[in-house]
């Protein structure tokens, strides 16, 4: 339980068991690692920075560990994919200062070690997640996050969504997730700044409950949400 919350995510479950898929390492070689991911998630804030962007320029206009960790994802992320590639992230460690003198083996190891799936890339929640950061806070900021894309999505545009899906002409209330994407980027596009990152948008898409012809229900998504209002325990629809 990485984070202290009393339960395990699907990621915490897999490194906690150190699944390893094709992988050469030991589970003794990695016992450093998480450790390690503390000074890398350090360098990261300090590498954004260093960099000249202003808290209002960056993705997530916020002077906060999650907004800074978002920018450097952003910045390492150089064909704008949402996801990192474990060669591009291999190099934006090498960058850091705890990194600079470090030996491929081990680069390669930290790499091999945040790839839980074993995929050859890290997406957004992936990478957050490994640096095991908590926002002041008994939850993860993988959680965080998706609770800050839920609220906007449940306060700021349901309505919207449902109005541009219109121009989808679906018959049976369900498009491709490529379109789901679209149509989110669309209306998040709209508010001035837009309060949800491409990277955020792309980490929703991946936890989208997707049928069997590729499709999703627009209508049972949006009608899915509930806030819960944490004091008295109730459901807010």
């Amino acid at each position: 339980d990485a984070d202290g919350n009393g339960r395990l995510n699907y990621l915490e479950f897999l490194h906690m068991l150190h699944m390893e898929d094709n992988s050469n390492s030991s589970l003794g070689e990695q016992v450093w690692i998480p450790e390690f991911l503390g000074k890398v998630m350090k360098d990261a804030i300090h590498s954004v920075q260093r960099s000249g962007v202003r808290p209002e320029q960056m993705v997530m206009p916020s002077a906060t560990p999650m907004g800074y960790l978002t920018q450097f994802f952003h910045m390492t992320d150089a064909d704008q994919s949402g996801f990192l590639e474990n060669d591009e992230f291999k190099k934006a460690l090498q960058k850091l200062p705890c990194c600079k003198d470090m030996g491929d083996d081990k680069l390669s190891a930290i790499v091999g070690y945040c790839d839980a799936d074993g995929n050859g890339r890290l997406n957004y929640l992936e990478f957050l997640h490994m640096l095991h950061m908590e926002d002041n806070s008994n939850s993860s900021l993988g959680e965080d996050i998706l609770d800050h894309v839920n609220r906007t999505i449940y306060f700021d545009f349901r309505v919207p969504m449902r109005r541009a899906f219109q121009s989808f002409n679906s018959e049976d209330g369900r498009i491709t997730a490529a379109q789901f994407e679209k149509l989110l980027s669309t209306v998040n596009e709209q508010k001035s700044p837009p309060p949800i990152s491409g990277e955020q948008i792309k980490a929703l898409i991946e936890t989208l409950s997707v049928s069997d012809d590729g499709k999703v229900d627009l209508h049972d998504f949006l009608d899915s949400f509930e806030i819960i209002d944490e004091v008295f325990d109730e459901v807010l629809v």
